[in-house]
């Protein structure tokens, strides 16, 4: 058991620069107290707190320790919250860190994390209901590692903290048709692993109308012989991709790469944003629009290619104008091209609401606003929704931390966090997005 859960240790250096001198290294006994916010077991000792991936609270061993972290060297008695991970590469695939822990205690840690972070700002009082999870298999995109190996290619994750490549031969949370993919891009990477090329990225979304790939790291097409770009376009033709582009730039289009937000077709982008699972996405767009009702004028900022608007505008949901601003310009235009195409009442604009938030005035004409903003949150934009008297916000993040910040400059404008919805996109791993709905007095 103990051999399965070690980790190496790896990083780059930039050329000239000395590789530092390792830490040194003590072996400490003892037992797991808690997570971190980052999933990893905390072990104790006096004063100093060590990160050890792969552990679980009540976990008892000797563990080898350098600087803030550790590896498991010997589990002498495993805890009541570890269960066997279902998985072979768990423990060394930095995909799943937590498939180990026991699934009851799981979901409590991932409530948890919401909760502490509410309470750390005195929104203890507010309601966090039952995490709401997506199935297995689920997982629509992935970044897949490809890199030649002395046996062949390889396709896989890279191992935490590592650049070292895991072979996957199975995942409980890939969807199928992703999965089914990786024999397929080790064919498409042979046309790029080679010349020293020592890795690519395949980023795969599975869409409607095909797998869209974009390659990162291979070579731009311009420095392609005819030849390869020839052979390449065989090979991708002959596996059926929808779309392959080569580091964001356009090389083979056979289909569109479609999505539907319920009953409307996009165009996704290039790199285009998409929930990880589809089950996530419609559950956010349900909580989204049970909340907003009926009003009639609703804004979606950080719209992206339109998740939540394109649904709110649809025809069943009622007669209403939609509003969507994003800073993305293809999300922006594919958004645009899919209302028009449906015949929906949606406005559409590029803008930075990092460094042009929508102001009071203009928020003023809106009966609900949906924000949806990156990790980094929407200080900026909650600052001027603060100033506004739109009566009901419904504020969706991918980061509890960030989204309790802008919760603070929305309650200092007197709006009330009425509840947190918790949804698990991502199984398994720390992540964890929720829908909070605000009214205002």
């Amino acid at each position: 058991m103990p051999g399965k859960y070690k980790q190496k240790r790896g990083g780059s250096f930039k050329r000239g620069r000395k590789k530092p001198a390792p830490l040194p290294t003590k072996e400490l006994s003892g037992e797991i107290g808690s997570l971190a916010l980052q999933g990893d077991g905390i072990l104790i000792e006096g004063s100093q707190k060590y990160h050890i991936p792969f552990t679980a609270p009540g976990d008892q061993g000797v563990f080898a320790v350098s600087g803030q972290r550790g590896t498991i060297k010997n589990l002498t008695k495993p805890g009541n919250n570890r269960r066997e991970p279902p998985c072979p590469h768990h423990g060394t695939c930095g995909g799943c860190q937590m498939q180990h822990i026991d699934l009851d205690y799981y979901k409590a840690w991932k409530t948890g994390l919401i909760k502490h972070f509410l309470q750390r700002e005195n929104f203890g009082d507010v309601p966090v209901l039952p995490l709401m999870s997506s199935s297995l298999k689920t997982r629509r995109r992935a970044g897949i590692t490809l890199q030649r190996m002395n046996n062949g290619i390889v396709a896989g994750f890279r191992e935490k903290r590592s650049h070292t490549i895991v072979p996957i031969t199975t995942c409980d949370v890939l969807h199928p048709a992703i999965f089914k993919s990786l024999e397929a891009l080790k064919e498409l990477a042979q046309h790029f692993l080679i010349d020293g090329t020592k890795a690519l990225t395949a980023f795969v979304t599975q869409t409607q109308t095909g797998l869209d790939i974009d390659l990162s790291g291979a070579p731009d097409e311009a420095k392609l012989t005819l030849a390869q770009r020839e052979a390449v376009s065989a090979t991708a033709l002959a596996l059926d991709f929808a779309r392959l582009t080569l580091n964001g730039a356009p090389f083979l289009t056979v289909r569109d790469p479609v999505v539907r937000f319920q009953d409307v077709s996009v165009a996704l982008p290039i790199r285009g944003f998409l929930q990880a699972t589809k089950e996530g996405e419609e559950t956010l767009i349900d909580l989204v629009a049970d909340f907003v009702g009926d009003a009639s004028k609703i804004a979606d900022l950080f719209s992206g290619t339109g998740t939540f608007a394109l649904s709110l505008a649809k025809p069943s949901a009622g007669k209403r104008h939609v509003y969507a601003a994003e800073s993305n310009a293809p999300a922006i235009k594919a958004l645009t091209v899919a209302a028009g195409h449906a015949g929906l009442s949606v406005e559409t604009e590029i803008r930075d609401l990092d460094r042009q938030p929508l102001m009071p005035a203009a928020l003023q004409e809106f009966d609900a606003v949906v924000f949806d903003p990156p990790r980094a949150g929407a200080e900026p934009q909650a600052q001027q929704l603060a100033k506004s008297d739109v009566p009901k916000l419904v504020g969706v993040s991918c980061n509890p931390q960030t989204f309790v910040r802008d919760a603070v400059i929305l309650r200092e404008g007197g709006y009330r966090l009425l509840s947190v919805q918790p949804v698990d996109q991502f199984l398994f791993t720390p992540h964890i997005e929720l829908v909070g709905l605000f009214q205002k007095g």
